[in-house]
């Protein structure tokens, strides 16, 4: 997980909880990579249909997907993971991590599976952000849903948003704000989550952000921000 530095890109992930990158990969290859591996995919926070695979841990094992470092950071003495031992079965996945982040101070990549009726339960992997993770869109099957900016409680809110994934496609998500995924079609989601320092140049960043949202400026966002506020509590 990445912190944000640039206080006008960090307003921007606070309003709008998700970046669409100007940046593609070749979601085939790395959804066959991924399908090859399919047996060996660990359920994921005991949640059935929601399983995980590492080609990045903190130990080299590509069933640490839970290890005991907390996200943001290294608790157990590691200065940096390793790759595991599917990595020379993914060269595909690892390419597309490669695009975009330093692998060399990756903290953890995942493929992520979501079982058809399968639901992710809502959550939030940190109370403070925004706090980022780069989400590579594998497959995103007609009837699978990304909801985010939920109510505690995971119902619908005044402000809560629908993240358009597209398979091929590059995000930064801001998983700070309370989200929930549910796959409702008759296909398995695949998803690449990686954690770590990106090779993102965050000014090009508030450009991206700036063309999605249409915000031109801190004084719009902070209108903006205080509007989201008011009817996040019904005014």
């Amino acid at each position: 997980m990445s912190t944000i530095t640039h206080p006008e890109l960090a307003e921007h992930l606070n309003l709008v909880p998700y970046l669409c990158l100007d940046h593609s990969f070749d979601a085939a290859a790395v959804l066959a990579e991924a399908v090859a591996l399919r047996a060996l995919f660990r359920v994921h926070r005991l949640q059935a249909g929601w399983r995980a695979l590492a080609i990045i841990s903190p130990d080299g094992d590509s069933q640490s997907t839970e290890s005991e470092r907390y996200h943001g950071g290294f608790t157990t003495g590691e200065t940096r993971s390793r790759l595991t031992e599917i990595a020379p079965r993914c060269p595909a996945s690892l390419a597309a991590v490669q695009s975009l982040i330093d692998v060399a101070s990756c903290w953890r990549a995942r493929f992520m599976l979501l079982e058809p009726g399968a639901v992710v339960p809502v959550h939030r992997d940190v109370s403070q952000g925004p706090a980022v993770v780069l989400n590579l869109s594998v497959y995103q099957p007609p009837g699978c849903e990304y909801l985010i900016d939920l109510n505690a409680d995971g119902s619908l809110s005044p402000i809560t948003r629908l993240v358009p994934l597209t398979a091929g496609a590059s995000y930064l998500i801001n998983v700070a704000a309370y989200h929930r995924i549910e796959n409702r079609s008759t296909e398995d989601r695949y998803a690449l989550i990686v954690e770590g320092p990106g090779q993102f140049d965050e000014d090009q960043l508030v450009l991206l952000a700036r063309r999605q949202n249409g915000w031109q400026s801190l004084e719009e966002l902070w209108e903006a921000g205080l509007e989201k506020y008011l009817r996040s509590r019904g005014g």
